[in-house]
């Protein structure tokens, strides 16, 4: 948070879990789009159900990924959230 209030336009992508220490993702995200409306932003969490879903939604979260997610469909989502026009077919030699 601390270096996202600091600089909001040094990231071009924020994904967070649901379940962390201090906060929720979903308010994580409510303060990130405070600061930067518009910040694509990916919830990763292990249940997603439709109050998380309408909570995420309200919070500015761009897209939700449940764990266990295959990395093709991760870079998807990335994809999507940059509104790219089509996905790549496949993804070769990244690092996990």
């Amino acid at each position: 948070m601390r270096a996202f209030a600091t600089s909001p336009c040094a990231f071009d992508l924020v994904i967070l879990d649901q379940e962390m220490p201090d906060l929720k993702g979903t308010e994580v995200a409510e303060k990130l789009t405070s600061l930067r409306p518009g910040m694509p932003i990916l919830l990763y969490t292990g249940c997603q159900d439709s109050d998380l879903t309408a909570v995420a939604q309200a919070a500015g979260i761009t897209d939700i990924a449940v764990k266990s997610l295959a990395i093709e469909d991760l870079l998807h989502m990335v994809d999507k959230a940059f509104n790219f026009k089509e996905a790549p077919q496949e993804y070769s030699g990244l690092p996990i």
